[in-house]
């Protein structure tokens, strides 16, 4: 079913510029794959193949690198890792999983992006202000610690290739760095 819908959104604001269309499928990161078109989803349903069941999604992962990589309070340089998946088996992903740890005073601060093999990108996070406060004397948004993100993103994506996680501090303060002390990946997908 979730393909189904996937396969069958329209773009509901087609106009809107966060439409990226260099994955299998167009993807905004306001509207996912867009809008749920009943009718669109009836009619491929008719003849749609099964896939086989969730249950029998193949897992690659976790692949997991540690790291004591700097995070400078600049926007401008970014920080970047790279997961080489090999011999993976998955040549349709369905679902990527994320886990990323870091040591800042300002969790809140960073973006965080991942990209697969073919460039397509999903954004985990972004930079916000957590502290209601304007002093931001201490920090609410919490820690990164094995933090979990998930991704639809990658839909029917192989998985085989340099994954690279890329991570920036966007809002300068006086905070000082971070350090960016691991990552996993985890992939499900179908052959």
């Amino acid at each position: 079913v979730r393909l189904i819908l996937a396969y069958s959104a329209r773009e509901n604001d087609p106009n809107h510029p966060g439409w990226d269309r260099t994955g299998v499928r167009p993807f905004n990161p306001y509207y996912g794959f867009g809008a749920a078109d009943a009718r669109a989803a009836v009619e491929l349903a008719k003849n749609w193949q099964t896939v086989g069941r969730s249950k029998d999604l193949i897992r690659c992962g976790p692949f997991a690198r540690s790291s004591s990589i700097s995070i400078p309070d600049d926007a401008a340089k970014p920080q970047t890792d790279t997961i080489d998946v090999a011999n993976c088996g998955i040549g349709k992903i369905e679902f990527v999983e994320i886990g990323f740890s870091a040591a800042h005073p300002y969790s809140g601060d960073l973006r965080i992006d991942l990209s697969s093999p073919r460039g397509t990108q999903s954004r985990l996070a972004d930079a916000r202000y957590c502290n209601p406060d304007l002093d931001r004397i201490a920090d609410n948004c919490g820690r990164y610690d094995d933090w979990r993100f998930g991704s639809v993103r990658h839909l029917d994506e192989a998985a085989n290739g340099p994954w690279r996680l890329q991570v920036s501090d966007l809002l300068q303060d006086d905070a000082g760095t971070g350090t960016w002390t691991g990552w996993s990946l985890t992939l499900w997908g179908r052959p």
